[in-house]
C-alpha cells in the first residue's frame, strides 16, 4: 500500500523501475497490478516501446501490466493523499 502526501508539483516518485529484478534483469513471469483507491491528478507512467503511457489516478480502477515494463508514479497536487495498492503476482 502506498500513501503519498500532497505536493506543490506533479513530480516523479522514485523514477522508472521494474519491481522484481534477477541479475539486474526484470523477472518475466511476474505481473504488476495497481489499484487506485482514490482519484487524484497523480498519474502512473508505464514505459512501453520506448514511449511513456500515462494512466490517470481514478478511484476504484485497476491497471495490470508485466513486470518487464518499467513504471513510475507522480505526486498529486489536488488532494491531501494519494492511495494505491501495488500487487505483484505470478
Amino acid at each position: 500500500m502506498n500513501c503519498n502526501w500532497k505536493q506543490t508539483k506533479n513530480e516523479t516518485l522514485g523514477g522508472l523501475h521494474c519491481d522484481f529484478l534477477h541479475n539486474e534483469l526484470p523477472v518475466e513471469n511476474v505481473n504488476v497490478a495497481i489499484y487506485y483507491l482514490n482519484s487524484t491528478n497523480g498519474s502512473t507512467f508505464i514505459e512501453e516501446n520506448n514511449e511513456l503511457v500515462e494512466i490517470k489516478g481514478k478511484a476504484n480502477s485497476l491497471v495490470v501490466f508485466p513486470n518487464t515494463l518499467r513504471h513510475t508514479g507522480t505526486a498529486q497536487t489536488d488532494v491531501p493523499f494519494r492511495y494505491i495498492l501495488n500487487l505483484n503476482y505470478i
